[in-house]
Order: C-alpha cells, then structure tokens, then sequence
C-alpha cells in the first residue's frame, strides 16, 4: 500500500499521509507530542481536504502519551472553525483511542467540543487498528453507492 506523505515531525512522534488507492488520510501521533507538530499534523489534513475529495481520516491516537495544553486549545478554538468554514461539515474517522487515561478522557472533550461544529461528523472509536481501518473503508464503499 502506497502513501503520500504529507507532514512529518522532525522526532516522527506526529505523521499525515494519504492513501490513495484507499482514499483516505491517516494522521497518527505518539509520545509526547508538541504545539508544533500538533499543529503540522492538522494543517496537513486541512490543506489537502481542499486538495482531494476524501474527508475520511484514520487517527491512530493509541500511543499518545501527552498533547500540549495550548495545541488542544487551539485545535478547538481555531482549526476546528476554520476547517468547518473552508470545507463544510461532512467528515467520517475512525479513532483509534490512546491507551493512556488522561489523554483517552481530553479525546472525549475534544469530540465535544467538535460536535458543536461538525453536525454530520461520523466518528467512531476503536482500540485495534484493524478493526478501525475496516470500519473505515466500509464507510468509503457506502459513500461512493450514495453517488
């Protein structure tokens, strides 16, 4: 399976690319993850929606030990208005959730927070990546049987 990179962190702990024979992204971060590459690893996905056609992202969180408090801020204040109003409000994910607690419950204030904005956001939540990437690709068939 082939992937176009499109941001990687300078210590690989945060990663966008696209599949295109799949059509769609993977964003994954791990580790300790900074404001920065926070940052890189969402813009990426922001500029290439206006790129392709897919709106359907895998976000394997599973090894994420900590996200820096201001790029949450920041994801819930800035990128998530700016992202709803350059693209809309169709979007399908699978999560994959971080096995650490703490950073498991800030991933339910997120999707709050993102609910308010995205109306017809599918999200689902995995904890094995198999099993996420399958559920994604069904939606990807069921998406392409509407048209």
């Amino acid at each position: 399976m082939s992937e176009i990179l499109l941001f990687e962190s300078d210590d690989g702990n945060a990663k966008t690319v696209f599949l295109p024979e799949e059509n769609y992204y993977i964003l994954t971060l791990k580790g300790n993850i900074e404001d920065d590459d926070f940052k890189g690893a969402n813009m990426a996905l922001y500029r290439e929606y206006g790129e392709r056609s897919s709106r359907f992202t895998l976000f394997d969180l599973r090894d994420v030990e900590r996200v820096n408090l201001m790029a949450r801020t920041w994801y819930n204040t800035r990128y998530m208005p700016k992202l709803v109003t350059k693209y809309g409000t169709r979007f399908t994910g699978s999560v994959i959730v971080p096995l650490n607690m703490y950073e498991n419950r800030m991933l339910f204030i997120v999707r709050k927070v993102a609910e308010k904005f995205i109306t017809k956001m599918t999200l689902e939540f995995f904890q094995d990546r198999n099993e996420a990437e399958q559920w994604l690709r069904a939606q990807i068939i069921k998406d392409k049987i509407k048209i």
